[in-house]
């Protein structure tokens, strides 16, 4: 602090109560010019870890000093999140730089799974500037090292026998996990569970963290120049629970039942560029989508739940009584085991499942009673539910279970509605 105070005495760098900066980056420069190269890289190391015990916020700052470092596993680590940082604020070019030089790394280091994951953020990015080329290419080096590089065979984790046991307010909006009806169990259906329909369902991506997608059901796809079509490849090991195949027909049911306004679905005319898509499945391993103009988010949808696959051979077979539990099948991590309306509904691991199946979950419970905030909280403390989310009335709970609290960032749009009719808000 004293050698902070001397420089700022001779102006040589400013500060205020929390930072110092260099007066002018000549200065900075000078300085760093005439330190060896190990004290430069001593230096910049222990600025990124400073910067990251003070929880910055500007990732690509934490990973300057660490290139700087040559600590490049590190740099990489910080470099993705200034390209997803850059990326949600469709700084496109920006997430480009800093997932190239990330890839870089990787391919040196011959974390041949983490390039697979940056080239897939990496054809977002260029799809944020309907760059379809670029994306493309991105898109099918991923593709190329998921099937190259990663053979290695998915180890069985440990199966906790356990059940996890949930509420319907088990997560930050009440009543996510919520079925009134089999008819919920429709991932088509209006009602149903976004966060159940996940753990029932795979649809062609899955989107994990910072809204990253993975091919799930889909094996590739291959989207065209001017970003008017698409076209994916089916898995040929992504099977129902009952053993027969998921095909492009699946999809294509589900795309055209989501858009169908009898059903009392949502339809996708709330999107008008996708209004007269044309979605064909040519054969049982690929499916045709054709775009009257170009989406840059259409990749998203498809992990989207409502998108899930039906399975056509089972709604030929019943029709719509194919959610009661005696006929309902999943493409999953999870089957139905046992549901009690208005009690309990059970889920337990498929065997059928083809992914990478994430923990160690046998079965997870979650019951369906509706609560208040206090009786909810009564319930994690007696042992009774797993994970509770907090509300205003028992968020002051954090402070009694403070190794238990865990902070879940979740993208939420607020909006307000103003009844024109009311004279305080009629604007002729």
């Amino acid at each position: 602090m004293d050698a902070l105070d001397e420089l700022a005495s001779r102006q040589l760098i400013m500060m205020d109560e929390e930072n110092y900066w260099f007066k002018h980056d000549l200065i900075r420069a000078v300085v760093e010019d005439n330190l060896n190269f190990g004290r430069k890289k001593l230096l910049h190391r222990r600025a990124g870890e400073v910067l990251v015990d003070l929880k910055s916020e500007n990732p690509a700052q934490i990973a300057f000093h660490f290139i700087k470092a040559q600590e490049t596993k590190k740099a990489t680590r910080y470099l993705l999140q200034a390209g997803d940082q850059a990326r949600k604020l469709f700084g496109h070019q920006e997430a480009v730089k800093h997932y190239q030089q990330a890839l870089n790394y990787q391919k040196k280091h011959e974390n041949f799974e983490g390039a697979a994951r940056t080239l897939m953020r990496l054809g977002l990015a260029y799809q944020i500037g309907y760059d379809h080329s670029k994306a493309q290419d991105a898109y099918q080096e991923s593709f190329n090292y998921r099937q190259q590089k990663l053979r290695t065979p998915i180890r069985n984790k440990s199966i906790n026998p356990r059940p996890l046991r949930l509420s319907i307010h088990s997560y930050r909006a009440s009543g996510q996990l919520l079925l009134k009806n089999y008819q919920d169990l429709d991932p088509s259906s209006l009602n149903s569970s976004q966060i159940l329909m996940k753990q029932l369902f795979s649809s062609f991506i899955n989107i994990g963290s910072n809204r990253l997608i993975q091919p799930e059901v889909a094996r590739d796809w291959m989207i065209s120049d001017d970003g008017r079509s698409y076209t994916f490849h089916l898995r040929k090991d992504a099977t129902w629970s009952d053993g027969e195949p998921v095909t492009a027909y699946d999809f294509e049911l589900a795309w055209n039942r989501v858009n169908d306004i009898s059903k009392g679905f949502i339809p996708f005319k709330r999107l008008p560029t996708l209004t007269g898509a044309r979605v064909r499945a040519s054969n049982q391993h690929t499916l045709e989508i054709k775009l009257r103009e170009p989406v840059e988010h259409l990749i998203n949808l498809f992990g989207h739940e409502k998108l899930s696959p039906i399975p056509s051979h089972i709604l030929k077979k019943y029709d719509d009584a194919w959610t009661q539990p005696e006929n309902f099948i999943t493409n999953g991590p999870f089957q139905l085991e046992e549901w009690a309306p208005g009690q309990c509904i059970t889920l337990e691991r498929s065997p059928s499942y083809f992914g990478n199946f994430k923990g160690n979950l046998s079965r997870v419970k979650i019951f369906q009673k509706k609560l208040s905030p206090a009786d909810q909280l009564a319930a994690y403390q007696d042992g009774e539910i797993d994970i509770l989310a907090l509300q205003p009335e028992t968020y002051q709970a954090r402070f009694q279970h403070e190794e238990e609290y865990h902070k879940i960032d979740n993208a939420t749009t607020l909006f307000l509605g103003f009844g024109k009719q009311e004279t305080l808000f009629h604007d002729p």
